[in-house]
């Protein structure tokens, strides 16, 4: 899948995000059945889908690039995931290593970050980690602050209470705890 995220941070009231995406199943084939997506909204918000059409590759790969330039005309960019801030998501765990339980509890966490996350344009999970008695999403984020409520929100039904959420500025390793607000500081992987 060929998907295309675009940001504009500096909108008013608040930042928003146009998306665009092509599903095929063959695609080295430019005559395959394809679907163009296009989504859009304001970051941290339910997103809105704008058309969903049924075309050839070829088509797709051109409406992609008329999408590319409208949004390069309105002022929206693509923010490479190293220049985005960092959030790490972290979980403790029962025992050192981690059990069955828990790899089910990682999918399932991560599921839902992922689902929460694409349809408010809040960021994209780039790693998932262990340490001693933790279990971390690595999340690349354009917002935060938004990313954090939008965790909360998102992880809810799994535990908050064994939650820990931090962030650090894009390229640095300079965590800030930001959930729960009080506590020991903050260790990545627990060594």
């Amino acid at each position: 899948m060929t998907i295309a995220r675009l940001y504009k941070l500096d909108a008013t009231p608040e930042p928003l995000f146009r998306e665009a995406w092509i599903a095929a199943d063959d695609e080295s084939d430019d005559a395959a059945p394809a679907q163009f997506v296009v989504n859009r909204g304001a970051v941290g918000h339910q997103s809105t889908t704008d058309a969903v059409q049924d075309v050839t590759l070829e088509r797709a790969k051109s409406l992609l690039a008329a999408f590319l330039d409208q949004c390069a005309e309105d002022g929206f960019i693509q923010i490479p995931l190293e220049e985005q801030d960092l959030m790490i998501v972290q979980y403790r765990l029962k025992t050192r290593e981690g059990t069955d339980r828990d790899d089910y509890f990682a999918t399932k966490t991560a599921q839902e970050l992922t689902r929460y996350f694409a349809w408010r344009g809040l960021g994209e999970i780039v790693d998932t980690e262990r340490g001693d008695y933790r279990l971390n999403h690595v999340v690349r984020v354009p917002d935060a602050k938004r990313a954090v409520k939008g965790a909360l929100v998102a992880l809810r039904p799994y535990d908050p209470t064994k939650l820990t959420l931090a962030t650090a500025p894009a390229g640095t390793e300079n965590f800030t705890r930001k959930h729960p607000a009080t506590g020991p500081a903050f260790s990545r992987l627990g060594r």
